[in-house]
Formats: structure tokens, sequence, C-alpha cells
């Protein structure tokens, strides 16, 4: 992920998000690529941010915005 895709002070809060998506990603069976996971999967990943981790509607606004800048197919 490139400064240019993210506000700098955000940079490193959305990385750490990413990276917690991709994992989510890479541990389903199968393993879906979360560049490119279909919007059902991400719709999964918010729920599963907001139920299991038990984080607000801030934190799932977070993960969204993080996860947007990488999508391929979603324009953050």
């Amino acid at each position: 992920m490139t400064a240019s895709v993210r506000p700098e002070s955000s940079g490193k809060n959305y990385n750490y998000l990413v990276k917690i998506f991709m994992d989510w990603c890479t541990n389903l069976s199968p393993p879906v690529d979360p560049f490119t996971a279909p919007i059902t999967t991400v719709a999964n990943f918010l729920a599963w941010v907001h139920s299991d981790r038990d984080l607000g509607q801030s934190a799932v606004a977070s993960f969204r915005s993080a996860i947007s800048k990488v999508h391929i197919g979603y324009n953050g």
C-alpha cells in the first residue's frame, strides 16, 4: 500500500486493519483473495468484526475504509 492511496496519519492503522482482513480471508475454507473478495465476504468480515470482536460502529467503519483502499474494484 502506498502513501498516495491513504492519509498519512491513517497509514499505519490502515495497514494493520488490512492485515487483519487479509489474515481472515486466508483462513477461510476455501481461502479468499482479499484484494478481489466478493462483497458478501467483505460484509461477513465486517459483521465478524462487529460481533465476534465486539467492536463498535466507528471501528467497523475504519475497517471498511481500509479495505476500500486496497480492494480491486472499490474506489475508497
